[in-house]
């Protein structure tokens, strides 16, 4: 049966409509024209707690965040032993994520991430050198501009703290 050209406008319409509906009652952070915007005000200094240091800074054009973690050594002085990204990965829809780390109980850290209000939530996978997995899941609480409590849970967030610590920006 053909049809007018203004029923095939409305039609088209509809399914645009129809078609946008999702993206538009999805979470900001991934609706969002710019989902690594819940990063922003990580960005720039260092973030310090009582057992690491760790430094933001955006990727080329904005595409992923840097973060570099260092530790203390004997001599006062700032090791670097992890460096990683987050970027959104359009065709999953989800903020990824991947770090690479020495001295530590695992040799890669995979990422999936989302922001929760003023927490950031980190799924992570660890990987050891022997190829031993571990899950566990992280949480950034944003107290302010300049401060963050960090929490970690092995499994989900459904299990108890197993560590946590405060990093200020200074």
């Amino acid at each position: 049966m053909p049809t007018s050209p203004t029923s095939r406008v409305a039609v088209i319409g509809l399914a645009v409509v129809l078609l946008a509906t999702p993206v538009l009652t999805a979470p900001a952070a991934e609706s969002s024209a710019d989902p690594l915007a819940g990063f922003e005000h990580l960005i720039g200094g260092t973030w310090t707690s009582s057992s690491s240091d760790h430094t933001f800074e955006w990727g080329v054009g904005r595409k992923y965040v840097r973060a570099n973690t260092y530790f203390v050594d004997e001599s006062g002085e700032p090791k670097l032993v992890g460096q990683g990204i987050w970027y959104w990965d359009p065709a999953a829809e989800v903020i990824k994520g991947i770090s690479l780390a020495i001295d530590m109980p695992f040799d890669v850290m995979e990422m999936r991430s989302r922001f929760d209000g003023e927490r950031l939530i980190n799924e992570l996978t660890t990987i050891a050198a022997d190829g031993n997995k571990g899950a566990y899941v992280e949480t950034w609480d944003f107290t302010g501009p300049n401060a963050y409590e960090w929490n970690l849970h092995e499994g989900d967030l459904d299990a108890p703290v197993m560590m946590s610590d405060t990093f200020t920006r200074r």
